[in-house]
């Protein structure tokens, strides 16, 4: 209790409780609940809305599809978009992809896609901007 110069003991047994009591608080303190269909076709974080964090830096998104479901032809001028396939199994251009494995599409090349099976896709693009999707073949 020496460290505590000018201030008594019933003081900082008190304030000791208090931090203690915050501690307990803070630590059972319900965490922020949310639900995937409060997002637009599963994108979660980028410089859109809603979003949970709303960045410049990167775009992540957990979308579902089912079986036979298609995403048009399309291409990003700018940025970098990685797919991994949660769950299912799926057709990313000619290549047929199973659960765990994924794609890395670079800027100005061409995707499509298509679910064979129901699935689930973790799809993480770099930099976040809305306006760079281009619908079919890029050409120079």
């Amino acid at each position: 209790m020496n460290n505590f110069k000018g201030i008594s003991r019933t003081q900082v047994l008190i304030y000791a409780k208090f931090v203690d009591l915050t501690d307990i608080q803070y630590r059972h303190t319900p965490m922020k609940r949310i639900h995937i269909k409060d997002f637009v076709k599963g994108w979660l974080i980028g410089n859109f809305e809603p979003t949970l964090l709303k960045t410049e830096d990167i775009e992540v998104a957990l979308q579902s599809y089912n079986a036979g479901e298609e995403e048009p032809q399309h291409y990003h001028k700018v940025g970098t978009e990685i797919s991994l396939l949660i769950s299912g199994s799926a057709m990313f251009n000619n290549d047929v992809l199973e659960a765990g494995e994924g794609v890395v599409i670079e800027p100005k090349r061409s995707n499509t896609f298509k679910a064979i099976t129901d699935c689930k896709v973790l799809v993480i693009k770099y930099p976040s901007n809305t306006k760079d999707k281009y619908h079919g073949e890029f050409y120079d």
